[in-house]
């Protein structure tokens, strides 16, 4: 919480400036815009999230009811300077169905790291809530499966998830828990 409180702290203070306005501020984002609810893009996220929750229960409240997914609000976030090194990796010419849209959850209390410093592996004081893989930035392919990540039955049923342009290939293909894939992964070149 001491680092969400120190990225989020107001650089220097603008007396015209509202407190939240200088909180997103601190963020030093490129862009971060309101997807308008009738727009295309929407409709289009609305589906992709519909078809890769598949009716599985995600979060439970205190009194162990399920809650369904709902989208509240999307915002497309462009963080500065990633832009750039997307097209100076050349992840902008990797081949079609190598790069996919998937789904990161995390809880609420990390999303200002996230936005300010980008995704990375978690400390090692961080509550430990996967490394079935082994430590590493997970994703998934299913909306259902990311928003257990979120821990939204601490926060009255809401989740904030992130939906990432990733780069999938090379990968190193698990089809069991192995807590040691982070280290298998590099020893097959596979990172």
């Amino acid at each position: 919480m001491s680092l969400t409180a120190s990225l989020m702290a107001p650089k220097k203070k603008i007396k015209s400036t509202h407190e939240l306005d200088a909180q997103l501020a601190s963020l030093d984002l490129s862009s971060i815009d309101v997807v308008d609810s009738k727009s295309s893009e929407f409709a289009t996220i609305l589906k992709y999230s519909q078809d890769t929750y598949n009716g599985i229960g995600f979060c439970f409240s205190n009194g162990g009811q399920q809650t369904k997914a709902n989208i509240h609000a999307l915002f497309r976030v462009e963080r500065k300077g990633e832009q750039e090194r997307w097209l100076g990796g050349g992840w902008d010419k990797v081949n079609d169905g190598e790069r996919l849209l998937l789904w990161h959850g995390s809880r609420s209390t990390n999303f200002a790291g996230i936005l300010k410093q980008g995704l990375r592996i978690a400390p090692p004081e961080a509550p430990v809530t996967g490394y079935e893989f082994g430590k590493g930035v997970y994703f998934g392919d299913m909306l259902a499966i990311s928003a257990n990540y979120t821990h939204c039955y601490q926060s009255g049923g809401m989740g904030l998830l992130l939906l990432c342009e990733t780069v999938t290939r090379p990968y190193h293909e698990e089809y069991g828990f192995n807590f040691h894939a982070d280290k298998t992964s590099k020893e097959n070149g596979k990172v």
